[in-house]
């Protein structure tokens, strides 16, 4: 990676592809493929693979939820989604995360009908390292642990007082052990992952956005990637000349003035937006990419209905 690449400037301000493109250089090395053709398909068949066993991890997180009957109509309804096909000639994170994005899903299941705490804490070690390979490969895969602690807080609230489960030392302690055996098995491959990452792109995180930047984008919008440079009434423009301190200060402004725009209504309004984007289909640019040409042949002309 040297200012000669076709991608600096992209790779100097966005730190998400890091992992994946060390994943990339890593399956190059590994297969000793010597032109770009041979190791796209090459691509193409481990994307498939990816998409395959997320597929099936989601039919067992589906079983596990229901039974056989639910998972085969869970089945069906996946199979029949046109994008399902569409992935397949897109190598990126967003389908080669599927399995663990869809293994986190089945673990958190499983973890949900487990009584014990001894089953608990073991299921709670893949899932630790199944949120540390999502965190670094594609962010959104952590969205589904999210999911369940808000699910968790839901059905407490939801559930008449004298029916709640009791929160006494034992549960808090059963509680404390399974979030520490999750932290623990995820901290680990996240610090070496990190230090790979931090050995290759040391140069280009200097460059990189402020956490601040995506506070800005996530306090407007619609979830959709074509609304985060919508006219907010706050002038950015400036902040690309100024010093890593004052771009900080300057994001904090905006997200200030943009939460202060939407008021009360206008927040919640707001989170129901992107949350309906965050556990849909969580990037609404595939299907205009779908008409870009990024996806070509007889075939998928069929699956876009041309």
């Amino acid at each position: 990676v040297d200012e000669g690449n076709k991608h600096i400037g992209w790779l100097n301000i966005y730190p998400n592809n890091y992992a994946l493109i060390l994943l990339f250089a890593g399956l190059a090395r590994a297969t000793g493929v010597a032109d770009a053709a041979s190791y796209m398909r090459l691509l193409v068949n481990i994307n498939w693979l990816c998409l395959f066993v997320g597929l099936l991890f989601a039919y067992l997180a589906a079983r596990e939820a229901t039974d056989t009957r639910g998972a085969n109509k869970a089945l069906v309804l996946m199979v029949a989604n046109p994008l399902y096909y569409l992935l397949i000639f897109w190598v990126y994170s967003i389908s080669l995360s599927m399995p663990l994005i869809m293994g986190i899903v089945f673990v958190i299941a499983k973890l949900d009908n487990t009584p014990s705490l001894g089953g608990k804490a073991l299921l709670c070690i893949p899932l630790g390292i199944l949120v540390a390979l999502g965190y670094e490969l594609r962010l959104t895969s952590v969205f589904p642990l999210i999911a369940y602690m808000v699910l968790c807080l839901v059905r407490r609230l939801g559930t008449p007082k004298d029916e709640r489960p009791a929160v006494n030392r034992s549960s808090l302690l059963r509680g404390l052990i399974c979030a520490g055996v999750v932290a623990v098995c995820a901290l680990v491959p996240i610090r070496v992952i990190n230090g790979a990452i931090h050995g290759t792109f040391a140069e280009q995180m200097e460059h990189n956005y402020p956490a601040e930047y995506w506070l800005v984008m996530g306090s407007h919008g619609n979830g959709d990637l074509f609304t985060n440079e919508d006219d907010t009434g706050y002038d950015l423009s400036l902040t690309p000349s100024m010093s890593a301190q004052e771009q900080r200060a300057e994001y904090w402004r905006a997200i200030i003035h943009n939460y202060r725009s939407n008021g009360i209504v206008g927040t919640l309004n707001l989170w129901y937006r992107k949350m309906i984007a965050t556990f849909s289909d969580a990037f609404s640019g595939v299907a205009n990419r779908a008409f870009m040409g990024t996806f070509s042949g007889y075939g998928l002309e069929l699956l876009r209905g041309q």
